[in-house]
């Protein structure tokens, strides 16, 4: 009878369902989600300079949904919001329209949503990395590449 391999005191298997945890991993990958976070976060509401058409559409019709559940053509819940000719994709306004109803409408609250869904795209690039069994720090690294990319 074939004897299993002798483990190595400490060896987990890769994918073990009580895997340890690497504190430098750790350490490394909340120090990048800080930098990450400070990069978008950072000046949200100057940088870039300007507040443009597409922007300022969002916010006036974010701010429109959180006053009166109404946008700016007075059509109650919209799926599609008509602004500027065209016909403009409802998460963004849906999204925008909680931090402007809590904060105000400012350049920041337009564009707070944006740089979450940033954060949230990176972290699930990390985990779809991890998925097709990329090693943990090219996973972490392809993730910081994707966060940083303009």
């Amino acid at each position: 009878m074939k004897q299993p391999p002798a483990r190595v005191p400490g060896d987990v298997p890769a994918h073990s369902p009580n895997p340890q945890v690497d504190p430098t991993f750790c350490a490394v990958a909340l120090t990048l989600l800080v930098v990450v976070a400070t990069f978008h976060f950072w000046k949200l509401g100057s940088a870039p300079k300007g507040f443009y058409g597409d922007e300022a559409s969002v916010a006036y019709n974010a701010y429109c949904i959180a006053r009166t559940g109404a946008d700016e053509y007075g059509t109650r819940w919209p799926l599609f919001f008509r602004a500027l000719e065209f016909y403009g994709d409802p998460i963004s306004t849906y999204s925008a329209a909680m931090p402007i109803r809590i904060f105000g409408l400012h350049q920041w609250t337009a564009r707070l949503p944006a740089g979450v869904y940033d954060l949230m795209a990176c972290g699930a690039f990390f985990l779809l990395l991890r998925q097709w069994r990329f090693g943990k720090w090219l996973s972490l690294g392809g993730s910081f590449a994707l966060s940083v990319m303009p």
